[in-house]
């Protein structure tokens, strides 16, 4: 079974930082005012998964390491 690493769903985020705050790897970062994930750093939903259920917004979702979107 392959990693659930975090995904910022860009149009949703509002650039709070609390996931960023929370992130104990810095695979969330800032960028342009809204958070950003960097996969390779991400330990993922099984080992970690603090972010996710902090953001108010409910704009992070993990998705499988080998998913296309992550390397937009």
């Amino acid at each position: 079974m392959a990693k659930k690493v975090a995904f910022v769903k860009k149009e949703d985020c509002v650039g709070c930082e609390v996931c960023v705050d929370v992130c104990e790897t810095k695979a969330l970062v800032m960028k342009d005012d809204l958070a950003w994930s960097d996969p390779a750093k991400c330990d993922g939903e099984e080992k970690c998964g603090k972010c996710s259920p902090e953001c108010p917004v409910e704009c992070i979702i993990y998705l499988d390491e080998s998913d296309p979107k992550l390397k937009k």
